[in-house]
């Protein structure tokens, strides 16, 4: 009998230390599908998974430490997603909130579980009590913009250029206000079909 993996059920819950590897292998699975002509070939083909994992803080020390929640599969514990929140690194807005990064597996695009991360990851921040939060996108990377973009979230002027594997990538900075309300964030189980 045939499966779509897409369908499968999936529940949010908090990162650990014990989660870096698996975290790290869709990591780089998203990085590989999202960014492929966005930055060189040679640095997503020689992304490493332990390197990878050991980037990941996992275990927050302090209030400057992000958080990190991670979509699972219920039957087999798959990570097939994360997001990672905490205050906004960047000088201009200390009073910010930032999502840090949000990744999907690939193989779940467009089934649901982005729009859940970042849904619970903006609940969250609202929670800390941040009025405002940002993130960063890579300029060229169309899919997470207008994922972004209908998700709430504006471009807010601020743009850099980081380096990615020895070549200058634009940046863009998109903000959302807080002062809304939002639904609180889930944490129970999820199954979009």
């Amino acid at each position: 009998m045939h499966r779509d993996d897409r369908a499968a059920p999936w529940f949010l819950r908090h990162a650990t230390s014990a989660d870096a590897r698996a975290m790290a292998t869709m990591h780089i699975r998203a990085w590989r599908a999202a960014y492929r002509g966005l930055v060189p070939d040679a640095h997503l083909n020689s992304l490493d998974l332990e390197t990878r994992a050991a980037r990941y803080r996992l275990d927050p020390a302090g209030p400057s430490d992000p958080e990190v929640w991670l979509a699972v599969t219920e039957a087999e514990g798959v990570v097939i997603g994360f997001v990672m929140t905490g205050p906004c690194r960047d000088d201009d807005l200390p009073e910010a909130g930032e999502v840090w990064s949000i990744y999907v597996d690939p193989e779940r695009w467009r089934g649901g579980v982005g729009t859940a991360l970042m849904a619970d990851a903006v609940a969250r921040l609202e929670r800390a009590g941040y009025l405002r939060a940002v993130l960063w996108v890579l300029t060229g990377n169309e899919r997470a913009r207008r994922f972004y973009e209908a998700s709430g979230w504006r471009p807010d002027g601020a743009t850099k250029t980081v380096s990615i594997g020895g070549q200058p990538t634009g940046e863009t900075r998109y903000w959302r206000d807080l002062r809304g309300g939002i639904s609180a964030g889930r944490t129970d189980r999820h199954n979009r079909r």
